[in-house]
């Protein structure tokens, strides 16, 4: 599963048109941005207008946009508010957290999450002054029954180096970056990696 994240700025018309040109190689797009509630309908309209599928398109914890662009998946921050029970309440979502520690990843599986994105695995520019995930904290959540995914610092380089288990990789700069070539070639990569 490859998750790719908006990088945290207001999003405009050029970046649909990026997502849209690297399509094939994310099977979800968690878009993570401070624009308002309004703004962010607009954004995700026009990007499905403009042929990104719904089911490729996940809000960051905002219930309200969720339901007004009748989303199919949500991901939240980790121990945000509104996942307590959502999952009951909306049993057709695919729910996601975001989760750094084995505790966080505990609790996503109680609140039936989907899927957790767990980071950061290594050293990674959004977060420089914060040590990656240890050996023993990446073992202790690959041996849980939820699918989690690599976060943080994962490229063409770092690839190779990532422990074996994970059910997939998030990215910002990986996505937001890359050119088609650079992402078919790190999906070949990938198909090693499993």
């Amino acid at each position: 599963m490859f998750v790719a994240i908006t990088p945290y700025k207001i999003l405009n018309q050029l970046d649909i048109e990026h997502y849209k040109s690297i399509l094939e190689y994310y099977d979800c797009l968690i878009i993570r941005t401070p624009m308002t509630t309004a703004q962010l309908i607009d954004w995700i309209t026009t990007a499905i207008e403009h042929g990104i599928s719904k089911d490729k398109l996940t809000v960051h914890s905002n219930v309200d946009v969720f339901i007004a662009c009748t989303m199919t998946s949500i991901h939240f921050s980790e121990y945000h508010s509104a996942l307590k029970n959502f999952k009951t309440q909306h049993p057709q979502a695919i729910v996601s957290m975001s989760t750094h520690s084995e505790e966080s990843v505990i609790y996503a599986e109680q609140q039936q999450c989907d899927y957790v994105l767990f980071g950061h695995v290594f050293p990674t520019s959004s977060k420089p002054h914060q040590e990656p995930r240890s050996q023993r904290e990446i073992t202790q959540v690959l041996n849980k029954e939820i699918k989690v995914i690599a976060l943080g610092g994962i490229n063409l380089c770092t690839l190779a180096q990532l422990p074996r288990g994970f059910a997939g990789i998030a990215g910002i700069s990986l996505f937001y970056n890359s050119d088609n070539q650079t992402l078919r070639k790190f999906i070949e990569e990938w198909s090693n990696y499993v």
